[in-house]
């Protein structure tokens, strides 16, 4: 019957009505959504402000002070960038290394040694008059004014965190060797094998988000639990299999005939694990190290010793 249909008009406005509520509550659920990340990150960022955290020190030490290059580096220090890690005020000159500005030209009479390293040199944590290279420079300042056998003495610290070997080498060939360095130090850290990783390209709403950071160091830490190849003995361990040392032996003789072709000294610091010193688990690893790089005739200091 007529009566008992519905009019066109009155069931479009129904419909254009619930298309309405729909998109109100679309709306409605993206800012919620948006509110809830602001509110996270924001959480976040204030909560380890107050408590340092390893890995999101790292997160922000790559967000805050490294750029990525299509290169063997991978990655260097942003010139002229700073920032607070771990308590830490952490400063970079305007060649990207973690020192006083220091000009390519050596001074006449200067014995100038350039130390090679990953975070370990850079001095993670560390002030920056504590850091290894500024403090062998104040010591070898200090017996050279006994000797006066120099006019004056550098070390230029080219620490860089995450670095390995390749990349060192990669670093001081590009770079390195314009400061005419008499002597080349390598800080020898055991994960030095390791492959090098190319600077993640992410867009930076999401390479910059403390949520993804502390997210990702989570399920690191929950997987290192349930798979032991995730723990870092197991891993270390596992950088000098065969294969991989016979080929992390090629990047170490590539660096010292860099270093011997341009007249530079080679010397090697291997640097210890720091986890667990009681009962210290790679001991042979480095004899090995140690033993390839006498065997090449390289002096070696191992900083096992002293701990």
């Amino acid at each position: 019957m007529a009566g008992s249909q519905s009019t066109p008009g009155v069931s479009g406005h129904h419909t254009n009505k619930r298309i309405r509520h729909l998109k109100l509550r679309f709306v409605f659920l993206f800012l919620s959504i948006l509110f809830a990340l602001w509110s996270g990150e924001t959480a976040l960022r204030l909560y380890f402000k107050h408590f340092p955290d390893y890995d999101i020190e790292m997160w922000r030490y790559a967000l805050e002070l490294k750029a990525g290059v299509d290169d063997g580096r991978s990655h260097i220090h942003i010139p002229n960038s700073s920032s607070v890690l771990m308590g830490v005020p952490v400063q970079i000159n305007s060649k990207g290394l973690r020192d006083h500005e220091y000009a390519y030209e050596k001074p006449a009479g200067t014995y100038r040694i350039l130390v090679l390293g990953d975070s370990f040199a850079f001095g993670w944590g560390v002030a920056f008059e504590k850091t290894f290279p500024k403090r062998l420079e104040a010591m070898l300042r200090s017996k050279n004014n006994q000797t006066r056998k120099y006019a004056a003495i550098e070390v230029i610290n080219a620490g860089i965190g995450n670095y390995n070997t390749a990349q060192e080498l990669a670093w001081l060939r590009q770079e390195g060797i314009k400061y005419e360095p008499d002597e080349v130090l390598l800080a020898y850290y055991l994960n030095d094998p390791e492959k090098t990783q190319k600077e993640a390209n992410d867009h930076f709403w999401l390479r910059g988000s403390i949520i993804r950071a502390f997210l990702v160091s989570a399920g690191n830490k929950i997987l290192a639990i349930f798979d032991e190849r995730r723990r870092y003995d197991f891993y270390y361990r596992s950088l000098y299999s065969e294969q991989r040392w016979r080929d992390h032996q090629e990047t170490l003789l590539d660096l010292e005939k860099t270093t011997r072709g341009r007249g530079i000294r080679l010397t090697v610091l291997i640097l210890p694990e720091f986890h667990d010193f009681q009962h210290y688990q790679f001991s042979d690893i480095h004899k090995k190290v140690a033993g390839f790089f006498r065997d090449h005739v390289c002096p070696v200091l191992d900083a096992l010793k002293e701990f």
